[in-house]
């Protein structure tokens, strides 16, 4: 049985996300030539000067430039491109610490 070299996308997205992301992705365009080509879901950690930090997740988007580096792991999701990236800490089977 074959393999994929990528984390396969496990989940759904609103409407309304659908529309922020769209949204971000406007703003992202504005006055740049090299326009958002495919969006990026992944798990990031934000911590804070007094130590505190916190999970969640975050979006970003490889630009058209780019699009040749990460055309191997492009998948649909609900007719969107999408590449879902995620360290192999928080799939639960590394024991490296960020």
């Amino acid at each position: 049985m074959p393999t994929n070299s990528y984390l396969p996308i496990n989940f759904t997205i609103s409407l309304e996300a659908w529309a922020e992301i769209e949204a971000i992705r406007e703003f992202y365009d504005k006055d740049r030539d090299d326009k958002a080509s495919v969006l990026m879901i992944s798990w990031g950690n934000t911590v804070l000067n007094d130590g505190k930090s916190w999970g969640h997740v975050v979006i970003g988007f490889y630009r058209t430039s780019e699009r040749h580096e990460i055309r191997d792991g492009i998948q649909m999701l609900s007719g969107h491109e999408v590449v879902f990236s995620l360290h192999p800490i928080f799939m639960g089977n590394s024991t490296e610490k960020l």
